[in-house]
């Protein structure tokens, strides 16, 4: 056992315990190590939207042309003129802190909104229904350079298997017609497929918190007290 005397290892590994402590029950040094968490998370996303994007993107081109006193001398010679519309609008968003004038946020905050709204549109229908069908467009009998080996052969199958649980799901939610027949059989292979896919999300999230554990078990057992 080899002990690590760097402050900032015992403070990791400290922090660390004081989280597990909630295993036995929530206490104080839970509580207190949570708050820092999240206050360090505050603060760092803080800084690091100031830096790049307040500071990169609009203070540092809106001031490019200024003097040794800071006055800005020609801040739209670089065609910066319509970065004072997310300068003015991000004003209107400090007056929420002020009751008299704190209506005229809502203006920024519209257009944040209308903003995400059809940016979001956008990605979901790319990410959520153009892939989507991109991925279950497969052929269902596929070769290996012209030859239906065993390779060619396990393709194949993975490919049927795709192409046939998406239908099964989407029969599941196809309500124009009652569920009997093949389209009852059909349904209820759709709800395992669900279910299989609905389980093998819990099992990566489980998988990816387990990583995390073995990181701070690892962390304290190689990093903090030197056993390898």
């Amino acid at each position: 056992m080899n002990i690590s005397s760097e402050i900032g290892v015992w403070i990791g590994a400290v922090l660390t315990l004081c989280i597990w402590s909630f295993l036995w029950k929530d206490n104080f040094l839970y509580k207190t190590a949570e708050a820092i968490f999240i206050g360090c998370s505050a603060g760092y996303i803080f800084s690091k939207l100031f830096h790049e994007s307040f500071m990169a993107v609009l203070w540092n081109p809106l001031t490019e042309g200024t003097t040794f006193w800071g006055v800005i001398t020609n801040p739209l010679s670089k065609g910066n003129a319509f970065l004072f519309i997310p300068f003015f609008l991000g004003l209107l968003m400090i007056t929420r802190l002020f009751p008299g004038i704190g209506w005229m946020s809502r203006w920024p905050m519209a257009f944040i909104v209308g903003l995400g709204a059809g940016m979001n549109i956008f990605i979901s229908l790319q990410s959520s229904v153009v892939a989507q069908l991109h991925a279950t467009m497969l052929p269902l009998v596929k070769f290996h350079g012209g030859v239906f080996d065993m390779t060619a052969f396990v393709d194949t199958f993975n490919n049927w298997v795709i192409v046939f649980g998406t239908l099964c799901a989407l029969m599941y939610f196809f309500f124009s017609i009652e569920h009997k027949g093949l389209v009852s059989v059909g349904a209820r292979m759709g709800i395992y497929v669900l279910m299989i896919s609905f389980g093998a999300s819990f099992g990566a999230t489980v998988m990816a918190r387990i990583s995390l554990l073995i990181g701070r078990v690892r962390f304290l057992k190689e990093v903090w007290l030197g056993i390898v």
